[in-house]
């Protein structure tokens, strides 16, 4: 089976990284994995919006309630450090 990566970005909602590692599971997903990471293609920081919930946060809207991110790690250093090795 393939694995599978979930990121959860939302530094101020690390409730949300436990709960989707959690209904991952209950729902027989072993192959899931989630990290409390947010990455981008530049250093820097971002303005979540969360103000329609947490399923539907964007980085686009900006309507009100928000999170600012501070990005964790650089998409090619990211997958750089999570290659798996070659044969």
């Amino acid at each position: 089976m393939t694995a599978m990566l979930c990121l959860e970005a939302s530094a101020g909602r690390q409730d949300r990284a436990h709960f989707s590692h959690r209904n991952a599971r209950l729902n027989g997903f072993a192959h899931v994995s989630v990290e409390q990471i947010a990455i981008s293609n530049a250093n820097g920081t971002a303005m979540l919006d969360v103000s329609s919930g947490p399923v539907f946060a964007s980085i686009l809207r900006n309507k009100g309630e928000r999170d600012d991110l501070g990005v964790n790690a650089l998409i090619d250093q990211f997958c750089r450090a999570r290659r798996p090795p070659t044969t």
